[in-house]
């Protein structure tokens, strides 16, 4: 008697990746990796930042890795006051030309998937030793890395993405009835374990959390919008047991839900995409921002994280916001992420700073805090203008333009328009008043250098970014050389002025720094 044994399918050995190097990699700022020939892999186990390559850019945090194909260069940033920590491994491809399920040549693709970073510090000692049954089982681990990377960035076909897409917008719509995952799985057309690995190469993070983290903020908006009680709001959540949401909730927030609403009075947890200046007029230290606005506030933002916009969803997860506020300019799928992770509330980008103070306020049960900023401001302006005396009496007028990549552009009545006009007191010179009545909700208009003379008021000020490493013809250091510039009545008078860029900043805190600058400027003359 004879047995046969047959394989599945026929067609040959698998591609071959075979291990070449494992190291622990520290990132600290931005370090740039060169084009190598063989397949590298990056699993990030400590610390957050970004990556920037040929074909795409992004986030990285903990349990992500980063695959990089032979050829492709890459950058990597840590963020600001944190650093990238993980392991860097490299394999050698049996046949660099062979088709494989890597990534293209010269392409990297980021992996959000897998808890199997945890043998890789025992991969590395057994990578060390002599024992070569040990560096065998040190390669068979590291395998398997590369295979939970490649399986998570696995093609994802435009059908899939779009089913997956469905089937979040399914949970969206019927989180608070019992939702029947396996069968958003059947419908996508992919199997459990398929849609778990592709759902979190999508979204970040698994479709039971996902589907935690919208119950939990919807509940979140109900404490902040109702006065309902913890059995109301549970069941409006999709959580049929008071005391299973009482304990999901705590673990997600880390307070019960019958202190969430004394810590929102007392002191909430926002993240802020740009508008931390609104939040510190309100007396809200947001727990994080983007890292671009930070340096304006000193000393008053310390402590609050740099988180990039838009967020990986499981950095911003891990910081347990109660509540999100975003500008309008963001896209829709730049927002989309944002209210599964806590209520997420837009506020419009053209507003003038009171409007949007006052509806803040009114958000967070702080409008009281918003009219006392509003008074007190108006009072240090009225300051301001009394001891400027001369150089603000009445029917003077005054123009700020910046320069903004690559552009010349005049700001209208926000931004250093509102300094200039509501709180200095000066007119806005007839073309921008015209600007203004025509444009009710614009902050700048973009201008023609050639016309500069037209928009310029008796005082102007001219924006204009750090040199930073900038050619000159980018920094816009080269309008300071022209007739334009030059020829206005207001340098010949020694009542223009260049300022930094950041004097563009439209929020409360950057208002009232304005009004000090402008009086030490006025005080010192002009260019």
């Amino acid at each position: 008697m004879s047995f046969i044994f047959r394989t599945g399918r026929e067609g040959g050995p698998a591609p071959a990746a075979v291990l070449a190097h494992i190291g622990e990699r520290a990132i600290d700022g931005e370090v740039a990796v060169p084009a190598s020939p063989e397949l590298r892999l990056l699993a990030i186990v400590r610390g957050s930042g970004r990556y920037l390559a040929e074909n795409e850019a992004g986030t990285l945090s903990p349990g992500d890795c980063l695959l990089a194909a032979p050829g492709a260069e890459v950058a990597l940033r840590a963020a600001e006051g944190d650093g990238l920590r993980g392991f860097e491994l490299r394999f050698a491809l049996a046949s660099p030309t062979e088709e494989g399920p890597w990534p293209e040549p010269r392409r990297v693709a980021r992996s959000s998937g897998g808890g199997v970073w945890a043998g890789l510090r025992r991969a590395l000692s057994d990578w060390h030793s002599s024992d070569p049954l040990d560096r065998m089982q040190a390669g068979i681990a590291c395998q398997q890395v590369l295979l939970e990377a490649l399986r998570a960035v696995g093609p994802l076909d435009e059908g899939d993405g779009a089913a997956l897409r469905q089937a979040m917008a399914s949970m969206e719509r019927s989180f608070g009835e019992p939702v029947d995952l396996d069968a958003l799985a059947g419908r996508s057309g992919l199997s459990r374990w398929q849609f778990g690995v592709r759902f979190r190469a999508l979204t970040g993070r698994s479709p039971s959390a996902y589907l935690a983290d919208l119950r939990i903020s919807h509940a979140k908006r109900l404490m902040l919008e109702t006065r309902l009680r913890v059995r109301d709001i549970a069941q409006r959540s999709g959580y049929r047991d008071e005391y299973y949401f009482s304990r999901a909730f705590k673990r997600a927030t880390g307070v019960a839900p019958s202190d969430y609403r004394l810590r929102m009075a007392d002191s909430p947890r926002v993240y802020a995409i740009q508008y931390t200046g609104e939040l510190l007029a309100l007396g809200i230290k947001p727990i994080a921002s983007n890292p671009e606005v930070l340096p304006l506030f000193g000393d008053a933002a310390q402590g609050v994280d740099a988180v990039e916009s838009p967020p990986d969803p499981r950095r911003l997860s891990s910081l347990k916001p109660d509540l999100i506020v975003f500008p309008s300019y963001l896209t829709s799928s730049q927002s989309a992420g944002l209210g599964s992770v806590a209520p997420a509330f837009e506020f419009a980008w053209d507003e003038d700073v009171y409007t949007r103070l006052r509806r803040m306020g009114d958000l967070l049960g702080r409008r009281e805090a918003a009219e006392r900023w509003i008074s007190d401001y108006e009072a240090k302006a009225r300051e301001a203008r009394g001891r400027l005396g001369e150089a603000v009496r009445a029917g003077r007028t005054a123009t700020a333009f910046v320069y903004h990549h690559g552009g010349l552009y005049v700001y209208l009545d926000r931004h250093f328009g509102h300094t200039l006009y509501r709180g200095l007191g000066y007119e806005a010179p007839e073309p921008i008043r015209a600007l203004i009545a025509r444009t009710k909700a614009a902050n700048w208009v973009r201008v023609a250098l050639e016309d500069m003379p037209r928009y310029a008021g008796d005082l102007v000020c001219l924006a204009l970014p750090d040199g930073g490493g900038l050619s000159e013809e980018a920094s816009g250091r080269f309008i300071l050389r022209t007739p334009h510039w030059n020829g206005l009545n207001a340098v010949a008078e020694g009542r223009a002025y260049v300022v930094n860029d950041s004097w563009g900043n439209y929020n409360p805190i950057t208002l009232e720094s304005h009004l000090g600058e402008m009086e030490r400027l006025l005080g010192n003359g002009g260019v």
